[in-house]
């Protein structure tokens, strides 16, 4: 991982997500997706981990496709300050790599459904993670960059 972070801790915490779930793509959870989204307000920045077929892509549009209870939810916000991850207390302080092991640990129905090889959307991953630690978090195939907060 590149060395260089932002120095928007909202940013930075998010970015550590998706370091997370490269580490998890790393174990061989390649189709371990992320759906991406900004609140209407444009101030916080939303992550849903999703199994990979669970997703409709058609160029820069992605779509979640209904589910049927098959995986636990796994949706987080900065809202919450960036580092409550799917709102555990205990994972403020964790690194991607221990991050990725309670997201294996905490949400097993999704790790077995995103078990798999998928060199094209890991490599695409690895690529828009290199992007995000630059600051630059990533919304359905678009890039932006979060406002800093007010004083």
């Amino acid at each position: 991982m590149a060395t260089h972070q932002s120095q928007q801790p909202i940013a930075r915490r998010s970015t550590r997500l998706l370091a997370a779930v490269h580490e998890l793509h790393k174990q061989g959870f390649h189709n371990l997706a992320i759906y991406t989204s900004m609140v209407p307000s444009g101030l916080h920045w939303r992550c849903q981990l999703i199994p990979l077929h669970h997703l409709a892509i058609e160029g820069d549009c992605v779509e979640v496709i209904a589910d049927n209870g098959s995986y636990e939810p796994a949706h987080h916000s900065s809202a919450d300050g960036g580092n409550l991850y799917f709102g555990w207390e205990d994972a403020r302080p964790d690194t991607a790599r221990e991050l990725a092991d309670k997201i294996k640990d905490r949400f097993p129905r999704l790790m077995a459904a995103s078990e798999n090889r998928n060199y094209r959307y890991a490599g695409w991953f690895t690529e828009m993670l290199g992007m995000a630690e630059t600051g630059a978090l990533p919304v359905c195939g678009r890039s932006i960059t979060l406002p800093h907060p007010a004083k």
